[in-house]
């Protein structure tokens, strides 16, 4: 079999590879809103390089996956060296249901061998929720609780799901005339302007890492390009937006992306007004999910909002890969980064808290 599968490599920097990249993108069905190039960000890291693999048998494309090839710093190789990292957000190998798995277990073989032929020294990968992580040959973490429910076609049965305290802060909402507005076509920049400042007021808030103060930019173009992907949801006191969330869409399933609240209206309960009117807008168009991420980690207090919208229903479970291509050099890096207790072990140190250990210094 392995004779008929070839993997290929490509760059996607350029306008040409984009748009080379957007129509291999048009062969998958299922999660491409998380592939989509507007997702693709590498946070302007320096020596960091956007690629994708493909897989082929006998020219039809049959797996994707797009990464980010990170030159490591160095002072003593004498030839570059680099690890790999997927996208922020759900990534991995995309394809279409009807691949076998035999055919995972080897583009994951050559996706190896592409590695040890380009200095690859570590691969860190962010999978998605619907199983992509099965046949990974590295090492699989189950990093986070995803917190999942079905939107049920009964509308007095789903409210009948939540817990109390849930229902009687979306009475609050009501009495206090909050409405929603769901955006789903021909947005507008005030909008998208209206949804990014009450974002960026909430990452400021909460002291968030700079990795997530997505510029406007970014929000516009995913928006805009991908019309059938996206919608923005915004609460409103009046005509004043309060809270609001970006949702993407795929198939039958609603994700919550990014979003905030205004403080000062934390009172009328607006999020919890807001889950239920997507719960609402995904009844009347025909979803099936709405998933609302995890927390920080596992059962802390964000986890634990959330679930109050889905307390009976199973999690999904987010799941990481991590894998070591060559460990003497991953141990001497480091090394050469002063890192004091170098690993003995590799299998210890697949299970370390932060991978690669040789950028802890450098992060």
């Amino acid at each position: 079999m392995s004779q008929d599968l070839t993997l290929k490599c490509y760059n996607l920097t350029t306008p040409d590879e984009i748009n080379s990249y957007k129509k291999f993108l048009n062969f998958f069905k299922g999660n491409e809103v998380f592939y989509v190039t507007e997702m693709l960000n590498d946070n302007n890291e320096q020596e960091t390089y956007k690629r994708f693999f493909i897989l082929e048998e006998k020219s039809k494309n049959i797996v994707l996956m797009p990464f980010l090839l990170r030159k490591i710093k160095t002072k003593k190789e004498s030839i570059p060296l680099f690890d790999v990292t997927s996208f922020y957000g759900y990534s991995g190998p995309l394809y279409n249901d009807d691949l076998s798995e035999d055919k995972l277990v080897v583009f994951w073989k050559l996706v190896d061998q592409w590695y040890k032929n380009n200095n690859v020294i570590s691969e860190f990968i962010r999978f998605n929720l619907d199983g992509n992580h099965t046949n990974y040959n590295g090492h699989l973490i189950p990093t986070l609780l995803n917190v999942k429910g079905r939107i049920l076609e009964n509308e007095e049965e789903q409210w009948n799901t939540f817990i109390p305290k849930i229902r009687n802060n979306y009475r609050k909402a009501s009495n206090n005339n909050l409405y929603a507005k769901v955006f789903d076509t021909n947005i507008s920049e005030d909008t998208i302007h209206a949804f990014h400042s009450i974002y960026i007021s909430t990452m400021q808030r909460n002291n968030a890492d700079e990795s997530y103060f997505f510029s406007l930019e970014f929000f516009t173009n995913l928006i805009h390009n991908n019309p059938n992907k996206c919608a923005l949801v915004i609460i409103y006191l009046d005509k004043t937006p309060i809270s609001t969330e970006l949702v993407l869409l795929n198939n039958q399933t609603i994700y919550s992306f990014l979003g905030g609240t205004i403080s000062d209206f934390f009172y009328y309960r607006p999020n919890d007004f807001l889950k239920i009117e997507v719960l609402k807008w995904g009844r009347n168009n025909g979803y099936k999910f709405y998933i609302l991420g995890g927390g920080r980690k596992d059962n802390d207090n964000l986890y634990k909002y959330k679930k109050t919208f889905f307390p009976k229903e199973e999690d999904a479970t987010y799941f990481t890969g991590r894998k070591i291509i060559d460990f003497e050099k991953y141990r001497k890096l480091c090394s050469d980064n002063g890192i004091e207790e170098i690993p003995s072990d590799i299998n210890q140190e697949l299970n370390t808290h932060y991978f690669p250990l040789y950028r802890i210094s450098n992060s």
